[in-house]
């Protein structure tokens, strides 16, 4: 069974679909160093990296379906976002080969993805126009209007089943989540549709992150509106134990802080297990040098299609520069508290700034519970997601993979905050292997093997 995976990311939907048995035909991502992170992990899976068509989604949409997207919905402009410029500038051109890749594509299952929608993520309710309810600004800003590519290559394809996954502000933004079911059920053939949002924590996941996921359904499948009326208590009867951060990242070596900022080079890091070490992006030492004893839980992310899956090396196990004022704060914050909470008094009084409108920015991740969110944001500071550990410091790249459930054989490429980017907007690939699963019971056995 075929699936395409569009706004693919660092590959966090591909890699639970993978998992799961289903076979990639092509994804498609823009950004430069989730394109490489791709292209190496597909490589080391022995899949051709080819498969990773690296430019923008308008680029690709006017090769292959070649007309306008419609609009109509969208209010009078389109703000013209900072933070996309650079993303565009540095977008690779489709070329010719890749160009073959897309068109032989043929018989699409599945058609999986994340269109970006920020303007919604809860992180932006800081901004004024949230809190006032004007939610026009969220609904113009370009990065909420790239699903309507990804349903014009539904349209196109008219696959027999749809996953998209996006932030959870869209249940409560201006019926927009009501907006994309009505868009869905009207694309192609047309599709019955289904969406909820689910916590990543009920699923063995040690995190709380919560998204909101919409799944169509071709409407001519067999039990197609049988198959969307079970997946409620198919997709909650998946659910497991709740997982600690302790369980899922404290058998990682100890590392520091990096003690000098810009201190990225390779030739500038010290071993991991030798004093003063604050990681490496690939170790010197062996995976199992470094890492003593797998839990469950490691054991269950490293494998792969029914195998355990080993690399040679620790990766992406690295310490960002944090200054000394931060690094005091770290210390003496406690675990699982907000900076304003009472036992925290101590670190508010070293904040130099207000705290009225940031008063989680910092923040020591308690062992005992799952994670809070893993978000792009880390692309910027660890201040909200410190370590418990007795070294004041931030997560690494590697950490906060583990949190999201990716594999330690799974590689990610670019700058350690590039890496952070990656990590934070991926879908954890253990939640896609639930949808994935289900999706290939369906598609292999019908609703019976579904839901039996």
């Amino acid at each position: 069974m075929n699936y395409v995976d569009l706004f693919s990311g660092a590959g966090g939907l591909s890699l639970g679909f993978k998992d799961a048995g289903f076979n990639m035909l092509f994804s498609n991502e823009i950004d430069e160093y989730a394109v490489l992170t791709q292209k190496q992990n597909l490589e080391r899976l022995g899949e051709s990296s080819n498969k990773v068509i690296s430019c923008s989604i308008e680029e690709l949409h006017s090769k292959i379906i070649g007309r306008e997207v419609n609009y109509e919905f969208q209010g009078e402009k389109v703000l013209n976002h900072g933070s996309n410029k650079l993303l565009y500038k540095k977008a690779q051109t489709l070329n010719s080969e890749q160009l073959k890749i897309v068109k032989r594509a043929k018989d699409i299952d599945v058609i999986i993805g994340g269109p970006p929608c920020q303007g919604f993520s809860s992180a932006s309710k800081g901004n004024k126009s949230f809190h006032a309810k004007d939610y026009k600004n969220y609904i113009d800003d370009p990065r909420n209007q790239l699903f309507k590519y990804f349903l014009d290559f539904v349209g196109h394809y008219n696959p027999k089943l749809v996953l998209i996954e996006n932030v959870k502000g869209l249940v409560s933004s201006s019926n927009y989540q009501q907006l994309i079911d009505n868009s869905l059920q009207n694309t192609g053939m047309g599709y019955f549709t289904y969406s909820q949002v689910f916590n990543s924590a009920k699923f063995g996941i040690p995190q709380v992150r919560e998204r909101l996921f919409f799944i169509g359904v071709r409407r001519d499948i067999k039990n197609a509106e049988e198959f969307v009326f079970y997946l409620d208590s198919l997709l909650l009867g998946q659910a497991h134990k709740k997982l600690s951060l302790y369980e899922a990242i404290n058998d990682l070596p100890p590392i520091r802080s990096n003690p000098k900022s810009l201190n990225t080079k390779k030739e500038n890091e010290i071993p991991i297990g030798q004093e003063g070490s604050f990681g490496e992006n690939e170790s010197t030492l062996g995976y199992r040098e470094l890492v003593k004893g797998l839990s469950d839980y490691v054991k269950n992310i490293n494998t792969f299609k029914g195998k355990l899956i080993e690399p040679e090396k620790l990766y992406n196990h690295k310490s960002r520069f944090n200054n000394k004022d931060d690094l005091k704060i770290y210390s003496i914050l406690s675990a699982g508290k907000t900076l304003t909470h009472n036992e925290n008094k101590d670190a508010l009084k070293l904040v130099k700034y207000s705290t009225n409108s940031f008063a989680d920015k910092y923040f020591k991740l308690d062992p005992d519970k799952p994670s809070r969110t893993i978000v792009a944001h880390l692309k910027n500071d660890n201040n909200g997601y410190i370590h418990y550990g007795k070294v004041p410091r931030g997560i690494s790249p590697r950490e906060a993979a583990r949190i999201q459930s990716f594999p330690d054989w799974y590689k990610f490429e670019g700058p350690l905050s590039f890496q952070f980017k990656q990590i934070g907007n991926a879908v954890p690939p253990k939640l896609a292997y639930v949808f994935a699963r289900i999706f290939h019971n369906f598609l292999t056995g019908g609703i019976e093997k579904t839901i039996n």
